[in-house]
């Protein structure tokens, strides 16, 4: 019974992530054509507090990898 449910769960995941990255092409395809918006003040800055955000979620990925790999090398 379990399996079945996680197969269904599976496909359904798999369906969805179809659907969104058809709608995220459609969405690029219609805008590559605008011309992309002038942004205020607070544009400016939400969009520089998310890159820097990226930047760091990057970074904290690589070091806490790391810091994994090197506790399993010392285990091992």
């Amino acid at each position: 019974m379990i399996p079945a449910i996680v197969l269904i769960a599976e496909v359904l995941c798999f369906l969805w992530f179809a659907a969104f990255c058809t709608l995220l092409t459609s969405m690029h395809r219609e805008a590559r054509h605008m011309k992309p918006p002038a942004m205020d003040r607070f544009g400016r800055v939400l969009s520089g507090s998310a890159r820097i955000a990226f930047g760091l979620g990057v970074a904290a990925l690589f070091v806490l990898t790391g810091t994994q790999v090197i506790e399993f090398i010392q285990v091992s």
